[in-house]
């Protein structure tokens, strides 16, 4: 991860120092496309799509069988969004990114799919990008934004039909200089609207503020990721960020009026640390001692919910994993983000995936108890865990796709040969 640092030090970062004197504006370089893995997460959000077309729209490819549609907001601008959808056949999908009300005369949307199984079931998950302008034509700004929608056949459908999940994969990067030390920083419109507006929407950040404290070449939260519309506090003094133009530019550092406490550092949670103990209650009423309850077995602590879309799509390959090697020493250990009052459907829903694993749920959503005290702010998250020694084996993409039974199977062998 440090060579993206230096990659972006050779591109001629900009870099902006604050001054005791207070306020100034940064000076920060945009990063179009690939700000997503550069931040180490993203935050998915739902536009619903119905059968109504959106106001302008004129021109449509023919031979459409099950057409969906939706209306994009982004940058102050609206962009209708056309996804046919059928019950036999791939999905497809087209977005007006000129805004002429003509779906023929864009350039195509780039999509792929990925198809999954469980259950005796297989579906789709489709996702892809658009290239939108947040500047103007005699000065673009281009920001990419992707998305992703669950095909038909997905055992979770009630919950996300008829739903196009978006989110930024664009970003303003920068050096700052608190107090005579350099950080790598990253401004992230977690809302993906184009606008920056740093405001809290429905109990999530809109605008993140992201800091490399510690200088190790990732933001690790939560004291390294900061919600923007709040202040922080770096080296002692409290500081809040203050937006100013559409779309980012001109945004400015400033002392906070209101003191606020330093975040204390994030708990180091890379391969090859120890992992946080803890001790909690499951869903079934059983209490967990974690990772002591799992001496002599190779564990995976899973940070998801059931509301969430890629959690979903990785649940597959955790199921093929723990049927083939549960018998050798494999087991896993869920954590549920999922909100107050949703223990039944939790219940029901690990029972229908074919997920028998116990399950830590205490209603909390992202300030559950254990998700805080692992820093926890996007999902899926995942840590696999030597149980007798507590020592992390992989954590994070490391887990994810359709190789981690593959990977479980090398690592109890692993384990295996040196205890």
């Amino acid at each position: 991860m440090r060579r993206w640092i230096a990659q972006f030090a050779a591109a001629g970062l900009c870099a902006f120092a604050l001054s005791s004197a207070g306020a100034q504006t940064l000076k920060l370089t945009w990063v179009g496309s690939g700000a997503m893995k550069l931040r180490g997460y993203y935050m998915p959000n739902p536009l619903a799509l119905g059968p109504d077309k959106p106001v302008g729209l004129s021109v449509e490819p023919a031979g459409l069988l099950q057409p969906l549609y939706g209306t994009l907001q982004f940058g102050g601008k609206s962009y209708a969004v056309l996804v046919d959808a059928p019950t036999a056949g791939p999905d497809r999908i087209w977005i007006d990114a000129n805004r002429d009300g003509n779906l023929l005369n864009d350039p195509p949307v780039k999509w792929e799919s990925h198809t999954f199984s469980a259950q005796g079931k297989s579906w789709k998950v489709y996702e892809g990008s658009v290239v939108l302008n947040l500047g103007s034509e005699s000065r673009p700004q281009p920001a990419t934004v992707a998305f992703y929608i669950f095909g038909a056949g997905y055992p979770g459908e009630a919950q996300v039909k008829d739903k196009l999940f978006f989110y930024s994969d664009y970003a303003w990067t920068g050096t700052a200089t608190l107090h005579g030390k350099a950080y790598h920083v990253l401004i992230s419109d977690e809302s993906c609207s184009g606008s920056f507006k740093a405001k809290d929407s429905g109990g999530r950040p809109a605008v993140q503020f992201l800091i490399d404290r510690n200088g190790n070449g990732r933001f690790d939260a939560p004291s390294e990721v900061y919600d923007a519309s709040k202040p922080f506090n770096i080296g002692g003094t409290s500081w809040r960020l203050a937006m100013a133009k559409p779309g980012g530019a001109g945004m400015r550092i400033v002392k906070s009026a209101i003191a606020v406490a330093e975040v204390p550092m994030a708990p180091n949670l890379t391969a090859g640390a120890r992992i946080l103990p803890f001790t909690a209650a499951t869903l079934d009423g059983a209490t967990v001692h974690f990772p002591q309850d799992y001496r002599g077995k190779l564990v995976l602590l899973d940070f998801w919910a059931t509301w969430c879309g890629p959690c979903r799509g990785e649940i597959p390959n955790v199921v093929k994993a723990y049927d083939q090697y549960h018998g050798r020493g494999f087991d896993v250990l869920g954590v549920s983000l999922d909100q107050k009052d949703q223990a039944a459907q939790v219940k029901q829903f690990t029972a229908q995936n074919s997920m028998p694993w116990p399950q830590v749920y205490d209603g909390g959503f992202w300030k559950a108890r254990i998700p805080v005290m692992y820093g926890i702010n996007a999902i899926p998250q995942a840590y696999l865990v030597d149980g007798s020694t507590g020592r992390i084996i992989a954590e994070g993409d490391a887990l994810r796709g359709a190789g981690f039974p593959a990977l479980v199977g090398k690592a109890l062998a692993k384990s295996g040969s040196t205890r």
